[in-house]
């Protein structure tokens, strides 16, 4: 690091972009009353997100629990969505003002698998752009594959909808 403020992306290893990444939705990122994620869920410079993996649906919401949901805390998932890597950089890359998105591995203690995503002008960028603009937030939020789940953790739908064959 220089002067301890830049960073230092030698450090930080890129997520693939073929690598699926969950999202973790809880009001206020979470809307109930149209069962999506809100369209401000993706507007920080650095959203969480946990990489899938070849995790079952059932460990992944484990985790994502184990990092969001605190005892005492209102914090309740109500839905997991998924979005490849690659997915979130072309919706950067189409936008009218166009974001080039980076998935970094940012593993901590609890989530060896937890990564952010992080905006930037241009790829070869030091610092993050403070937030992501609402339209692309709604944008990438409208893209996830949402599994929903009941404060329990049990499956209560999919949107899309999954059709079984």
């Amino acid at each position: 690091m220089s002067e301890g403020n830049l960073l230092d992306l030698s450090v930080l290893t890129a997520v693939e972009g073929g690598e699926t990444v969950a999202r973790a939705l809880y009001p206020p990122e979470w809307d109930e009353t149209v069962r999506r994620g809100s369209p401000g869920c993706f507007k920080r410079n650095n959203t969480s997100v946990t990489r899938c993996g070849q995790m079952s649906f059932a460990d992944l919401l484990a985790r994502l629990k184990n990092d969001v949901e605190r005892p005492g805390s209102d914090v309740v998932i109500r839905a997991v969505g998924l979005i490849s890597v690659a997915r979130v950089k072309a919706i950067g890359a189409a936008n009218q003002k166009p974001i080039h998105f980076e998935v970094w591995e940012k593993a901590t203690e609890s989530n060896p698998d937890h990564a952010e995503i992080s905006p930037y002008d241009v790829a070869a960028q030091s610092l993050p752009n403070k937030a992501v603009p609402r339209g692309l937030s709604s944008q990438l939020s409208k893209a996830l594959d949402l599994t929903l789940v009941t404060p329990d953790g049990e499956i209560d739908g999919y949107n899309p909808p999954h059709h079984d064959p």
